[in-house]
């Protein structure tokens, strides 16, 4: 998944041995009425996570997540709830009960504006904790298939915990972070969580499906959005022609259309010949693009710009 050689890597308890921890010794270091941020989607830390939940020492800590797969197990524990407070910016499936029931907070806000509210401190964080790519030899590590907000939880963190992942692929774009902005280092590794949605009334969604296709035409740039029917639209684009990308999100139906040859990126008008997406959720198919912020990908000012844009 990372293409790097061996020789290209860091070895972190050699070159910063202070910062290289074990969940625990890192999760203790954050304090009683904490504000934490966690990545995303298929990049949470689930290792962290759980450490976190489990820790009782962990006491009226607030926690900001775009989209929480991990902390769904937790819904039922009521220890955890009178620990915890969980403010989400998106509600997946798992959550949905949990926030008709009052158990969590919703946030309601354009994802382009998320990493402003963190810039600007109308969100202040005390701590963030992330997953990263092993760091290469100058120390980079990469946020791999969840830059998204994390980028920007993480530069406006007081404390940054970093779960060293060598399953989290290494992607290009606006997704590094150095070491030096890492307070902690935890090397753990574990399959990243996949999200493959499921499709209840298959024969509905490609009837959707094929009336939208009508509607996207050879050379179109597309944004496409995570869920049953964005899925099954993908998988009859299959007759189109160089088509381009510039989305939020990369699932698993993209995969047949790049191996297929159908998406392209040869017409796009905005960074021709790359496939821009800000996060990457399914399973280990989709994971080679140009990865870059949530802000970046969603923004009027970027999305006006470029022709035949079909969100």
């Amino acid at each position: 998944m990372n293409p790097l050689s061996p020789e290209s890597y860091m070895d972190i308890r050699s070159a910063c041995p202070d910062k290289v921890a074990s969940a625990a010794r890192a999760v203790s270091t954050i304090k009683r009425g904490s504000r934490v941020f966690i990545g995303s989607g298929s990049g949470e830390p689930r290792h962290l996570i759980h450490t976190l939940a489990r820790d009782a020492a962990m006491q009226d800590i607030m926690i900001y997540q775009m989209l929480s797969f991990t902390l769904a197990e937790y819904m039922e524990d009521e220890a955890f709830l009178k620990r915890f407070q969980l403010k989400l910016f998106f509600i997946s499936a798992g959550m949905r009960k949990a926030a008709f029931e009052g158990k969590i907070d919703y946030i309601p806000a354009y994802l382009s504006d998320i990493p402003d509210l963190f810039d600007s401190n109308q969100i202040g964080l005390d701590a963030a904790l992330i997953q990263v790519s092993p760091p290469d030899k100058f120390g980079f590590c990469s946020l791999g298939i969840s830059v998204d907000v994390t980028r920007s939880g993480c530069k406006n963190a007081g404390t940054v915990i970093a779960q060293v992942n060598p399953r989290m692929p290494r992607t290009m774009g606006e997704s590094f972070v150095h070491v030096d902005e890492i307070d902690w280092l935890v090397p753990y590794e574990e399959p990243l969580t996949d999200a493959v949605p499921e499709i209840p009334d298959v024969e509905i969604a490609r009837r959707i499906a094929f009336y939208v296709s009508e509607l996207v035409e050879d050379g179109a740039t597309l944004q496409i959005g995570f869920g049953r029917l964005p899925y099954v639209i993908l998988q009859h684009l299959d007759s189109k022609n160089d088509l381009g990308i510039h989305t939020q999100v990369i699932t698993d139906a993209f995969v047949p259309l790049f191996e297929k040859g159908v998406i392209t990126n040869k017409r796009k008008t905005f960074m021709p010949g790359r496939a821009v997406a800000t996060l990457c959720m399914g399973s280990e198919k989709s994971t080679a693009m140009w990865t870059t912020t949530r802000g970046f990908t969603s923004a009027l000012r970027i999305s006006s710009t470029i022709r035949r844009w079909r969100p």
